[in-house]
Order: C-alpha cells, then sequence, then structure tokens
C-alpha cells in the first residue's frame, strides 16, 4: 500500500531534538531585550513607557479626565492602533517573560518553519492583535494596561493544532504534515485541554508562577485567532 505521507528529500540529515529558527530566536531575543531596557529606567519613566506601550482599553472608549489618570492615557491615533502590537513586547517580571519564550520557541518552532518567516511574523502579530481586540470588546472601561506575548503564542498554539498534532513516520518533518479539519479529534481533543488550562488559570483555580493575574480573554482570541486563520497563511495549500 502507498504511504500517504510524501517522501522527505533524500539525503535530509535528522534534526536535532532542539532547534529554534535563528527568526524565532531573533524574536525571543527582542522580547528580552525589551525587558532588559525597561528594567533600566527610572520608575516614573517606566510607568509611562508601560503607558504609551502597553494595551489600555479605556484610551479608546473613556476620556483621560474621567478616569482621573490624566496624560497617562492620551495617544493618537497612531498610537492607538500600534497598542494592539506593541503590547506584545513588554513583560510583567522574569518569570513571565521566561515562560512566554519558552512556550514560544515550543509551538512557534514547527509554525514558523512550515509559513516562513514572513508570513510567521504576520500572523503571530495578527493573533496578538485579536487578543487585544478581544480585551477590550470584555473590558472596555479598564485602565490597567494589558502587556506580554501571551495572546500571540496562544495563536501560535491554535496554529500548530492543525498540523502538528498527528502521528508522522520516525524522521518525517512535521511541518510537512497537511492540516487538520476542525473536526479532526485531536484538533479538538487539544482545544478541549487547551481552553479548560486555560479557564483554570484564569479564575485563579491553578496557580501561577509570580502570582500575575492572566488576561485568559486575550488568550483565547488570539488562540481561536491562530486556530482559524492558519489556513490562509499555509504555503502548502
Amino acid at each position: 500500500m502507498q504511504s500517504p505521507f510524501p517522501a522527505p528529500p533524500h539525503g535530509r540529515p535528522r534534526e536535532p531534538v532542539f532547534n529554534v529558527p535563528f527568526a524565532l530566536l531573533a524574536l525571543i531575543g527582542t522580547l528580552a531585550a525589551f525587558h532588559a531596557a525597561r528594567m533600566l529606567l527610572p520608575l516614573r519613566v517606566e510607568v509611562e513607557a508601560i503607558y504609551m506601550l502597553g494595551f489600555v482599553p479605556a484610551r479608546y472608549g473613556l476620556s483621560a479626565p474621567e478616569i482621573g489618570i490624566g496624560s497617562l492615557l492620551d495617544a493618537g491615533p497612531v498610537t492607538a492602533a500600534a497598542n494592539f502590537v506593541s503590547y506584545t513586547f513588554l513583560h510583567g517580571d522574569l518569570s513571565h517573560l521566561g515562560l512566554n519564550c519558552l512556550w514560544l520557541a515550543a509551538f512557534g518552532a514547527p509554525v514558523i518553519r512550515r509559513l516562513g518567516t514572513d508570513r510567521f511574523l504576520v500572523l503571530y502579530f495578527l493573533c496578538g492583535a485579536a487578543g487585544a481586540a478581544l480585551h477590550l470588546l470584555l473590558h472596555p472601561a479598564s485602565v490597567a494596561p494589558l502587556i506580554g506575548a501571551s495572546a500571540a503564542i496562544s495563536g501560535m498554539m491554535g496554529s500548530a493544532a492543525r498540523f502538528a498534532l498527528a502521528p508522522a513516520p520516525l524522521g518525517y518533518p512535521r511541518e510537512r504534515l497537511p492540516l487538520r479539519r476542525l473536526t479532526d479529534s485531536r484538533v479538538l481533543v487539544f482545544v478541549g485541554l487547551w481552553f479548560g488550562l486555560n479557564w483554570l488559570f484564569g479564575t485563579g483555580a491553578a496557580s501561577v508562577v509570580g502570582g500575575a493575574t492572566i488576561a485568559w480573554e486575550a488568550h483565547v482570541g488570539g488562540f481561536v485567532a491562530g486556530l482559524l486563520l492558519m489556513p490562509l497563511f499555509d504555503r502548502r495549500r
């Protein structure tokens, strides 16, 4: 019987267990550089930078005088639009940054190998923007800045779920597997587990490293975006 998997290229060397593409390492390095630079700022400047680059829902609805924090919410249309992406470069602390970088390396690697750097980055930031949009929809008056790459990384989890969970012959690159339908049992199980864990951490039923608050709404927005948009970016269609 003919194998359903296309034959891999002849002479292809086996990849090491830990092999993160350079572009992904560069993105992780950028996240680390932003965090390091923020840590060097005086406290007042740091707060201003978080409000300038972070995603603050109230900036898109209530006026600053009504909220009582004045100029921290002042932003032109360019900054307000950029905040849908810029907030993904900031993190609360080293544990927040470290965990996000680990998840990004694990789930971003198969996606970037499949899509290539350009498509990956567009999808990554679209997922981050989708997470911010859902957070805005559910918390339109919040003055707390949303920061972190978790929504974008959740999008990579949703994207990877479309192809990286299916079985493949030993040594066969999973990024070459066909996309799975949303009704595929493996996709459904992963989606169910992901939503279950996100609910546990989001409601405080499970502990969080560093005691940080989980913006589960942004995670959901990013994950669903990655899950649904992956076929549009897939160059192997």
